[in-house]
Formats: C-alpha cells, structure tokens, sequence
C-alpha cells in the first residue's frame, strides 16, 4: 500500500513537472499476464523508443501493473479496446495512452499502433506498418519508425507504411574480399612452387657425338 501511495505520489509530481515542460504524459497500455512474448517484447522496444524521441514523459511499465493492482483494476485479456486503454489512462492520471500490436500475417510482420487522448478518448494518430523481414527487423526497425509517427517526428501520407528490410552489405565485401586475397596467396603460392620445382638449366645437356673418340 505505501509503495503505491508514493508511486502515485511520483505521479502527481511527474505531471506537475511536465506540464511546465510542454511534454504530456503518456504510458503503453500493459500486455496481459501470460501473453506471447513478442507483445511484451514490443512493449519493452517501443517504450524505449518513445522515451528516445525525447516528446512524452513516459510512464514505465515496469510501475503500471502495481498501481493497477492497488487501484483494483482487473484486466480479463486482452486491452485491445480503445475505451480499455482510456479507462487505464484515467487510472495512471495520464494525458496519452499507446495501444500497439505485433502480428504476422501472410509472411509479412503487421506493427499497429494507435495514440489516445485520455480526456477526450479521441484517437490523435493512428498507423500501420507492413514489414517484410525477420521478427527482430519488426522489433528494432519497426517500434523505431513507429515511435516517430506517434511521436509527430514523421508524418506518413497514408495511414499504411510498408518496411524493406535492407541487410548490411558489410558482410558480402569482406568475404568477397577475403576470397580476392585467398585467390591471390593461391596463385603466388602455385606460381612459386612451380618456379621452384622446375628442373635446372645446367641438366639439360646436349650431346654432341661428332667429337666422340
């Protein structure tokens, strides 16, 4: 019970401070217990995120299910619901509330997320990306663009964005050019053992049976 108490005391001076900021408040709403791990692994990465755009002060997830707890909150699945997400909000005192989700579909990675207006429960930015690539592009690349479209740093023409995942070329030059100087020993190596194992000159010696006695 204190440890909520001062957490909630935590809060009241949070929004103090920030609104001389300019900056309002904000959380992601919490993944269930028991979720699949790429939910709270898009939690912990677009939090992160968030935090870096340096444009909401940002609740960390790692206090909001406690406070829930103390404020008697029971969450049954999924707060997949826009009036869920606000209902939280209003809890944590907060002035925006994140909704997102990952999932795959047709072998590509879907990243959703929406930006709520606690007071108004008005959906302020909401956004899509389509991203063809490994789970961890959808990750790191994906929470990263999204953060920024959330945040009001980018502003997409549509509300779908598609996402290539681009490899490094790194790799490929260095084995290629591990593989020119492997070719290049190679050909000295032959050359030189050719050049040293060639018979000497002075054993390639003519006869001339014209002087023989």
């Amino acid at each position: 019970m204190r440890r909520s108490f001062l957490l909630l005391t935590a809060l009241v001076i949070l929004a103090s401070a920030t609104a001389a900021l300019g900056k309002p408040t904000a959380a992601i709403v919490p993944t269930e217990v028991g979720q699949d791990s790429s939910s709270q692994l898009v939690t912990t990465r677009l939090e992160a995120a968030l935090i870096a755009t340096d444009s909401f002060q940002m609740l960390e997830s790692r206090h909001i299910r406690s406070i829930l707890e103390e404020q008697g909150f029971q969450q049954s699945g999924a707060c997949d619901t826009s009036d869920c997400a606000i209902r939280i909000g209003q809890l944590l005192s907060m002035e925006r509330m994140v909704q997102a989700r990952l999932q795959k579909t047709d072998g590509h990675w879907e990243l959703s997320g929406k930006l709520l207006d606690v007071a108004t429960g008005q959906i302020l930015v909401g956004h899509l990306l389509e991203i063809h690539g490994s789970q961890e592009d959808a990750l790191q690349g994906g929470c990263r663009e999204l953060a920024a479209i959330l945040s009001g740093q980018k502003r997409p023409a549509s509300g779908r964005t598609t996402l290539e995942s681009r490899r490094p070329l790194w790799p490929w030059l260095t084995a290629g050019g591990v593989l020119l100087a492997g070719g290049g020993v190679g050909i000295w190596y032959f050359t030189q053992h050719s050049t040293s194992t060639s018979p000497p000159s002075s054993y390639q010696v003519q006869l001339d049976w014209s002087t023989a006695p």
